[in-house]
């Protein structure tokens, strides 16, 4: 599957801004759709064609588990969606929900870059 389309879902803006040149870093010439909560990721998802969704799990208004678990029963069974995280101890719960990936966001941009690389590496082909 080639992507062209991401929707990137992150309530704080400037976390926001770092996956988006995470992504951008990685795939030049994607397109990137940003969104501030589940709501807004949902009527993107809706409306445009996404080829893979990267969200945090932690947010108001509809949190990234809520998220994947509509996008898993309303949207698409394999749109690739990965979760991130400040806590490891999510990912057995974010994975049985239907999330494709998750990982810790890394404390630097190279650790949280590389992680990235390896989901979408294996998981969003």
């Amino acid at each position: 599957m080639m992507i062209t389309n991401v929707l990137l879902v992150e309530d704080d803006p400037e976390d926001l801004m770092i996956l988006k040149e995470m992504i951008q870093t990685l795939l030049p010439e994607i397109e990137c759709y940003l969104a501030k909560n589940g709501i807004e990721a949902l009527h993107i998802c809706r409306s445009l064609s996404v080829d893979l969704v990267i969200s945090d799990i932690n947010m108001p208004v509809m949190d990234g588990k809520e998220l994947v678990t509509i996008i898993r029963k309303e949207i698409s069974r394999h749109l690739p969606v990965i979760l991130v995280s400040t806590s490891k101890w999510e990912e057995a719960e974010v994975l049985s929900l239907g999330a494709t990936y998750f990982f810790v966001k890394g404390y630097s941009f190279q650790e949280s870059l590389n992680k990235l690389e390896y989901a979408l590496s294996v998981y969003a082909k």
